[in-house]
């Protein structure tokens, strides 16, 4: 079985984005892939404003994503750090809780809905950046969320994906 890994890269001379494709030979200029862009080139371009020229880019450009949350401890920890983080009122009572019961404080367990269904939220893919792009924090927030994540993409159709 062959391997092939893709990348994409900035030609801003060319005012376009190139692909490339290394199955072992070396990286080689190829056409166009098929889930490359489904917006205009400018659009990509802008997005990478401030990239240098051949710079790495994402090897798509999404419409959307959903991201979920499928471990319970990521969520444990979560409703933990966010009640350390806005309600520091709270926090010691669930930490003192947690202390002297060795079980997890009960507000921060998960519904038992989430145990049935994957819980997800719509996200904006153009908060999607590739790895040394600066990221500024916006002014009117205090708080950052900073968060490894894992990416399947789609390009087919899903059976039964509708149902």
């Amino acid at each position: 079985m062959t391997r092939a890994v893709i990348r994409r890269l900035l030609n801003r001379a060319g005012r376009r984005i190139d692909a490339q494709i290394d199955t072992g030979a070396g990286w080689q200029d190829t056409e166009a892939l098929p889930w490359q862009a489904p917006f205009h080139s400018e659009f990509e371009l802008a997005r990478y404003e401030g990239q240098p020229e051949h710079a790495t880019v994402l090897p798509v450009c999404p419409t959307s994503f959903r991201d979920f949350m499928v471990f319970e401890k990521h969520a444990i920890d979560a409703a933990r750090g966010l009640t350390r983080r806005f309600m520091p009122a709270i926090y010691p009572v669930a930490r003192a809780f947690e202390r002297v019961t060795g079980r997890t404080f009960p507000p921060f367990r998960p519904h038992t809905l989430w145990y049935r269904q994957p819980i997800y939220y719509m996200s904006n893919a153009l908060t999607l950046i590739p790895s040394g792009v600066p990221v500024s924090p916006p002014a009117y927030t205090t708080a950052l969320d900073f968060e490894l994540e894992l990416g399947v993409g789609v390009i087919e159709h899903l059976i039964g994906g509708a149902e």
